[in-house]
């Protein structure tokens, strides 16, 4: 199947608005909604703890990863994975870990999931990180698809 991101970006935010779930579209689908251009790999969305369940139970079939403690070398959080439409779909808790490669220690990240901004995406205004807290959290884990993103984000901004 062809991955169509508009028709899986379009479900999964008709399902979070129609459960009152509060969101913010974070990773590298925020990037390329500030102007980033790179091929996405997936959508990455937080949401509070509490409605993980709500989304595992309305994406039912479509999930790829189930709703369990994620850890790697990056990461600790709790999350789902869904493919829609050939489109992965992370759902993850707005509370994690990050593993900042400048200290090399674990830092604990709580989003405040009402420090967003409002950007529209194929026709309909979603909540979006902005770009100071992308940054940031891009140059803690400074992967390399990080450091080109951070790049281009400073050059669209006009940061130095």
């Amino acid at each position: 199947m062809n991955k169509d991101t508009e028709k899986a970006f379009s479900w999964i935010i008709k399902i979070l608005e129609e459960n009152n779930i509060p969101y913010r579209i974070s990773g590298g689908f925020a990037a390329r909604a500030h102007g980033v251009q790179r091929d996405l790999a997936d959508i990455d969305i937080e949401i509070p703890e509490d409605f993980l369940k709500i989304i595992e139970n309305k994406a039912g079939k479509y999930i790829t990863r189930p709703l369990e403690l994620f850890v790697d070398e990056n990461w600790k959080i709790k999350l789902l994975t869904i493919i829609y439409y050939g489109q992965e779909i992370d759902i993850c808790s707005s509370k994690s870990e990050i593993f900042n490669q400048q200290t090399k220690k674990w830092d604990s990240s709580f989003v405040d999931l009402e420090d967003n901004i409002k950007i529209k995406i194929y026709g309909k205004l979603v909540n979006i990180e902005p770009v100071d807290s992308l940054i940031s959290y891009k140059t803690k884990l400074d992967r390399e698809v990080d450091r080109e993103d951070i790049l281009q984000l400073k050059k669209i901004y006009n940061f130095n």
